[in-house]
C-alpha cells in the first residue's frame, strides 16, 4: 500500500539530509521530482570512496554509485537552470503542482535564488515547505553550511562513545544525516496531517544539530542537571554485568540486555551452568553485583570464552534472559530477522541490475513497504516531467535545452 499516493513532492536537495527526507517519502508512496543544477550534479554522484568501501558498483549492465543510490532511491530526476528567468519560472509552475518542497541550501543561497519560503508561498499557499539546515536558522551559526561530521563534533556526539578516548570519535558516517532527515519527515507528515484541517501549508525548520541534540536528550538532560558528562565506561567496568557484552569461544561476541537484573540472575547462572554463583554473596543480589562488578565480569569473561556464541544464543534464550550476537552491518544484511520483516530488501537497478538496501522499518496491513525503485541518472526525466505537469511540447523542451534552461 502507498501511504503518499497522490502526494508530489519538490526536493532541491544536494549530498545526504534534504535529499534523505525525500528519499522516505518516496518509500511512503509520494511521487518525488529531484530537481539538479544543469552546470554540476549533486555533488554526492562523484563520492567513490567512503570509510574504505568503493562506492562505484560494476556490473554487465552498466555502473552505479551505491552512495547517491543510497541516499536517491525511487525519485524522479531532472535538471533546471535557476540561474536563468526562464528556468525559475518553470520551478514555479511546478511548485504549484506539488505538495512538498523540500530544500537544504543556505538562507543566503535560497534567497538568492528566489526559493526562500515567502517566494515559494506566493505561488502555492497550501505548500508544505522544509527548510533542512545544518545548524538552525537563527543565532551565530545559522548562515554556516552543515556536513555529518561537523554536527556530530558540535552536538557533542563525538564525546559519547567512552568517556576515556584519548582523542573525540565520529562514530558512525550519515548518522546526523539520516537523523535530520527522519526529524524532516515527522515535520512534513504533520504538517499535511494539519493541512487537512486548515487548508493551509507550512514553513518547517529541521537542522542536523538540533536532530542530533535530540537524539542525545539522556546524556543532554543529564549534563544540564548534574553538570556531568555521561560517557560510556569500559566494559570491564561496566556496573551491571548483565548489560554488557561477552567474548565466546568462536570469538564472537553476545550482548546481555537485562536492565533489571536482580530478577534473573538465578535463571542466569543456571543457564551458564554455574549454580555455585548463585550461593556465591557477593553474586546473588542486585547489591551484591553492583559492589562486586568487576569481579564478576572477570568471572563471566571465563565462562563465555568457554562455548561458541550461539550456543550461548539459545542457552540463555531458553531460560528468558535478553540476549543477542554483536552483529558487523555485513552479518547483519544475513539475519534472517533482517529480512522476514522486510528490513532489507532487494529492487532492481536498470543500469545495473538487483541491489540490495536498508528498506524504511514499517510494515502497513502486515506487508513491508517497498523500496520505491532505483535512484535517477543526471536529468533523466526533465522531459517527462515538464511534459506530464506543465503540458510542454517536444519543441518547447527543444527552445529551452538549446537555450540551457534543461
Amino acid at each position: 500500500m502507498s501511504l503518499l499516493q497522490g502526494y508530489r513532492v519538490l526536493e532541491c536537495g544536494l549530498i545526504m539530509q534534504g535529499p534523505l527526507t525525500a528519499t522516505a517519502l518516496a518509500d511512503l508512496g509520494a511521487d518525488v521530482i529531484k530537481v539538479e543544477s544543469t552546470d554540476s550534479p549533486d555533488p554526492i554522484r562523484g563520492n567513490e570512496q567512503f570509510w574504505g568501501i568503493d562506492m562505484r558498483l560494476r556490473s554487465e549492465l552498466g555502473e552505479v554509485n551505491i552512495c547517491f543510490e543510497s541516499v536517491n532511491r525511487g525519485k524522479r530526476g531532472m535538471t533546471l537552470n535557476l540561474k536563468s528567468e526562464r528556468g525559475r519560472a518553470l520551478l514555479y509552475a511546478l511548485v504549484k503542482q506539488c505538495d512538498v518542497f523540500i530544500q537544504n541550501w543556505s538562507p543566503r543561497v535560497s534567497t538568492q535564488l528566489g526559493f526562500d519560503y515567502e517566494s515559494v508561498r506566493a505561488h502555492n499557499p497550501r505548500i508544505v515547505y522544509l527548510e533542512s539546515t545544518g545548524f538552525g536558522t537563527s543565532g551565530p551559526y545559522s548562515g554556516a553550511p552543515g556536513m555529518d561530521p561537523v554536527g556530530a563534533g558540535f552536538s557533542g556526539l563525538m564525546y559519547l562513545p567512552s568517556a576515556e578516548a584519548k582523542e573525540p570519535q565520529y562514530p558512525i558516517g550519515g548518522f546526523g544525516d539520516n537523523s535530520g532527515a527522519l526529524m524532516g519527515v515527522a515535520a512534513i507528515l504533520a504538517a499535511l496531517l494539519a493541512r487537512e484541517r486548515t487548508g493551509e501549508g507550512q514553513h518547517l525548520e529541521v537542522s542536523q544539530i538540533g536532530a542530533l541534540f535530540w537524539l542525545e536528550s539522556l546524556p543532554v538532560i543529564g549534563a544540564t542537571a548534574t553538570g556531568n558528562v555521561m560517557a560510556r565506561v569500559p566494559r570491564e567496568r561496566e556496573r551491571n554485568p548483565l548489560f554488557n557484552i561477552y567474548r565466546c569461544a568462536d570469538e564472537r561476541w553476545i550482548v546481555l540486555g537485562e536492565w533489571q537484573p536482580e530478577r534473573k540472575l538465578a535463571d542466569f547462572y543456571m543457564a551458564l551452568g554455574r549454580s555455585d554463583l548463585w550461593t556465591d554473596a557477593r553474586f546473588n543480589s542486585f547489591r551484591g553485583i553492583l559492589e562486586n562488578h568487576v569481579e564478576l565480569i572477570a568471572v563471566l569473561d571465563r565462562v563465555f570464552a568457554g562455548r561458541p556464541s550461539g550456543e550461548w544464543i539459545a542457552a540463555l534464550s531458553e531460560r528468558s534472559i535478553l540476549v543477542g550476537p554483536v552483529n558487523t552491518v555485513l552479518e547483519a544484511t544475513r539475519e534472517p530477522q533482517m529480512l522476514a520483516n522486510g528490513y532489507l530488501q532487494e529492487y532492481d537497478h536498470p543500469g545495473y541490475g538487483p541491489i540490495r538496501a536498508a528498506a524504511l522499518p514499517i510494515k502497513c496491513g502486515g506487508t513491508p513497504l517497498p523500496i520505491a525503485g532505483a535512484a535517477p541518472s543526471w536529468g533523466q526525466h526533465t522531459e517527462e516531467v515538464l511534459m506530464e505537469l506543465l503540458g510542454l511540447e517536444w519543441e518547447d523542451l527543444t527552445a529551452l535545452r538549446d537555450a540551457g534552461v534543461i
